[in-house]
């Protein structure tokens, strides 16, 4: 199509009028030509960055720019993405994703652009929303453009305080269908099989089927069954495209095509010549539970659905086949990513740049709980240093560290571990492959048993292994470990040692280490050894290990050290298991080794969330590496709590146990001094192994207390003195509330400063016990409200209920049968009182 044919040409001149004066939102359709066309027009005020969320796109989009400008791909228009740049000084227009902004306002700022476009900003990613809200707090330095196919305008404009600006689309009629699973909603289950029933229904002359898939290994699946149904080109459309894949898919012409894409293809690219859709109904996105985000696969919103349904219909009449049934009920609008995703990149990029999260302005506000998770989280992996309550969250030079590693924190925690223990070639292959396939499909990802341990009891030597073989093998993409094999590249890439040489940052203006260069990687005896870094694209690289040897020991070690949150307990309950670490309980997937229940802790390196809804959602737990609980116990896991004490020749000793997650790690016996000497005496004081008599004693009291302010707290006490009496005369030793026997004597333990056994020894009988009730009361109280009834023929203990005015009598001991005389209980004002006797309660009285 000629760009002057294109809609978005109908607003340049309201669109060039409103720049000048405030940030502009542009809303226009996919396939409109905003994100190619804008950007030209912007680059008349000066440099512009388009910030792209999609790596296929970023790249893509520049290529397309390039070519309608007539300019080679990284002179005048430009990319940057992770690992891949391609611009230069000459760069007027640079495409970036999300990411890589970030870390050049860390490091450089991009006060150069004059101009800074936000494409696809309804995806509402969390890299996103922190750079709008980074930018509204620079207000001025740049011009600032948003652009969305869908999203609630208003809403934006007024966080914004800009202009909008509407471009409309051409959109044609489309024929919508169903076929339906009886769940009605989109599930995964027989995928496969109604996805060959849609294409049955298409005649081969109907132009190009995107297909719409919830991911990477699904896409594999329906290739692999479609090549015998098909006389079709099969091709994939995901995130890991390379250019010349993308080229590919975007490019019209040849065969009739089946495009079988993730949601990528539903806004970020136009892939030409489509004339039917088949929707699948399903997404792969995280769903926030428990303070970390866990990736599941879900039913997609109604927005979601419309923006696939109208991909058929931009060149002519087209059709949208739904897999499932007309009747679902789908959420109306996608969740943004700041409400259902762990807010740990989010608190830790907003740190790294220097920016309190709690003080900028979202478009959505975080949640505060959600917040505070993430930002313990990053405590954990000391990534981040608080500065008190209510403070703000200042970046550690690790969390500066973590923040540049291509991984999620607690991934790139773990490499910079495994680099100090000499474990980083396992800890690399490993990480590359959680990072990639997400969860990993562990049917394949199992190696060979060793001298030591089938892998078939830990997933991340399985997962260490296959890497292995399949790129000694050259299976590389046959399991679909190919990205794995790429990403573990990139990260020997950033963990080799300075001094290469240097290639052009297109955002910084400075000099980048170049691709393919040589360096030295230092092992943990100090020893030299040559690393080559990644080249993207290739299948081998000398650097990554086809070695089955594994320092299992160092991996373990460094997984404990570098993401003690991940470490769980193993529960059994008859058949069923459940990991736990105190809160959330996991479910060990049927694959995953922890299922076999053979170890007792398990560090959990891989999860998902089943289920959409809160309340049968589960959190199954699919990559996990057994670890021996007295590895826990001397890495200092859980809280140590006193179990035995003695008191022996003035001397106490104690048991101490670390316990976590309900499990003992281990024991120690110790000498008592201190908090912990006090602690003792209190257990053996209550236990009545130590001054049983001044045990009662104190009792006695704490009840005439307690029993003494409940009646007084209802003016009981008070028929027969005038009430300022008690207030002046009886003033209570406890100013909140009489409290429990071991907290008493834990006071007093305290005002005492009992520091070992041998104070014991000084301290008098009335250190131990608190003041007496007043006589008066006490033997009013003795009368009218006793704690213990002997009618001689039945002997009771009465317990008080005054928040129900109930009284029960349970009877201890006695000969007499059925209720006792009336007259000879106690009148027990306005109180209902109950007979318990042999475990049948009997009414002797009613309330009055």
């Amino acid at each position: 199509m000629n760009t002057a044919e294109l809609p978005i040409v109908a607003i340049r001149s309201a669109f060039e009028q409103a720049l000048s004066r405030a940030p502009v939102v542009v809303s226009a359709p996919t396939g409109s030509g905003k994100s190619t066309e804008i950007p030209r027009w912007c680059a008349r005020k000066g440099p512009v960055l388009v910030v792209e969320p999609r790596r296929v796109a970023c790249r893509g989009l520049a290529a397309r720019l390039a070519s309608l400008e007539g300019v080679p791909l990284g002179s005048r228009v430009g990319y940057s993405v992770r690992d891949d740049h391609r611009a230069g000084r000459e760069t007027t227009i640079l495409f970036a994703t999300p990411g890589v902004v970030l870390q050049r306002l860390r490091e450089h700022g991009i006060d150069s652009f004059a101009t800074i476009i936000l494409d696809e900003f309804h995806e509402r990613r969390l890299d996103v929303d922190l750079i709008a809200a980074l930018l509204l707090e620079r207000r001025h330095k740049h011009n600032l453009v948003i652009m969305s196919a869908t999203i609630d305008v208003e809403r934006l404009v007024r966080y914004v305080g800009g202009i909008s600006i509407e471009a409309r689309g051409r959109l044609f009629p489309i024929d919508m269908d169903y076929i339906p699973h009886p769940s009605l909603l989109p599930t995964p289950i027989g995928l496969e099989d109604r996805l060959i029933s849609a294409l049955a229904r298409v005649d081969d002359a109907d132009g190009d089927i995107l297909v719409f898939l919830p991911g990477k290994g699904e896409i594999m699946r329906a290739s692999a069954r479609l090549q015998a149904v098909t006389r079709r080109e099969i091709v994939p459309l995901h995130g890991g495209l390379s250019l010349r894949g993308q080229a590919r898919v975007l490019s019209s012409g040849g065969r009739a095509r089946i495009i079988l894409a993730t949601n990528i293809a539903e806004t970020s690219l136009t892939v030409p010549g489509v004339r039917t859709v088949i929707d699948s109904g399903l997404v792969r996105r995280t769903l926030y539970h428990g303070g970390r985000g866990f990736l599941t696969m879900v039913p997609i919103a109604r927005d979601s659905a419309d923006q696939r349904a109208g991909r058929a219909g931009r060149l002519a009449a087209g059709r949208c086949i739904r897999l499932w049934s007309e009747q679902a009920r789908l959420a109306q609008r996608t969740p943004p990513e700041i409400h259902r995703d762990s807010l740990i990149p989010l608190v830790l990029a907003a740190a790294a740049c220097g920016a309190d999260i709690r003080s900028l302005s979202f478009l959505d506000p975080p949640k505060d709980y959600a917040l505070e998770a993430a930002t313990r989280e990053l405590e954990a992996l000391r990534a981040v240093e608080c500065s008190g309550e209510g403070g703000g969250v200042r970046i550690s030079a690790r969390g500066r560290r973590l923040f540049s590693i291509p991984l999620d924190p607690p991934l790139a925690n773990l490499l910079i571990e495994a680099d100090k223990l000499g474990c980083l070639g396992e800890a690399i292959d490993l990480a590359a492959v959680l990072a990639t396939m997400r969860p990993p499909p562990l049917q394949i990802l199992r190696g060979c048993p060793d001298e030591h341990e089938s892998p078939a009891t830990c997933d991340a030597l399985g997962c260490i292994r296959s890497l292995r073989r399949a790129r000694a093998r050259g299976h590389l993409g046959r399991l679909g470990l190919d990205d794995a094999d790429e990403l573990a590249g990139r990260l020997w890439t950033f963990f080799g040692e300075p001094g290469r040489s240097a290639a052009f940052d297109p955002i910084a203006g400075t000099r980048r280490p170049a691709d393919g260069a040589c360096r030295t990687h230092r092992g943990a005896d100090g020893a030299a050894s040559p690393v080559r870094s990644a080249t993207m694209g290739s299948a081998r690289r000398s650097n990554l290990s086809t070695d089955e040897h594994i320092d299992r020991d160092a991996l373990v070690e460094a997984i404990i050290r570098a993401d003690p949150l991940s470490i769980h307990i193993l529960r059994r309950r008859g058949k069923r298991l459940a990991l736990s670490k105190g809160g959330t309980e996991v479910v060990p997937s049927r694959e995953c080794a922890a299922a076999r229940g053979k170890g007792d802790a398990y560090a959990l390196l891989a999860f998902q969330a089943l289920g959409t809804n809160p309340r049968d959602r589960k959190i199954v737990a699919t990559c996990t590496m057994p670890i021996d609980v007295r590895r826990l116990y001397e890495a200092g896991f859980g809280s140590e709590r006193l179990r035995d004490v003695r008191y022996d020749e003035k001397v106490l000793m104690g048991t101490l146990e670390r316990v976590f997650a309900g499990r003992v790690l281990g024991t120690r016996e110790i000498p008592l001094t201190g908090r912990r000497a006090r602690q003792g005496v209190v257990k053996l004081f209550v236990d009545g192994t130590l001054f049983s008599e001044l045990r009662s004693r104190c009792m006695e009291r704490l009840d005439d207390w307690s029993l003494f302010e409940a009646l007084r707290k209802r003016g009981w006490m008070g028929e027969t003195v005038h009430r300022s009496s008690w207030d002046e005369d009886v003033v209570s030793p406890f100013a909140e509330g009489v409290p429990a026997l071991d907290a008493w004597v834990s006071h007093r333990m305290d005002e005492l400063g009992l520091e070992s056994g041998e104070d014991l020894e000084l301290l008098e009988p009335d250190d131990w016990l608190p003041p007496p009730l007043p006589d008066r009361f006490r033997e009013r109280m003795r009368r009218d409200y006793p704690r213990t009834i002997d009618l001689g023929t039945a002997f009771y203990h009465v317990h008080y209920d005054f928040r129900r005015m109930e009284v029960v009598l349970k009877k201890v001991r006695g000969t007499l049968k059925g209720l006792p005389p009336n007259n000879y209980i106690p009148a027990f004002r306005g109180m209902a009182v109950y007979i318990e006797e042999r475990g049948r309660i009997l009414t002797l009285r009613s309330k009055k």
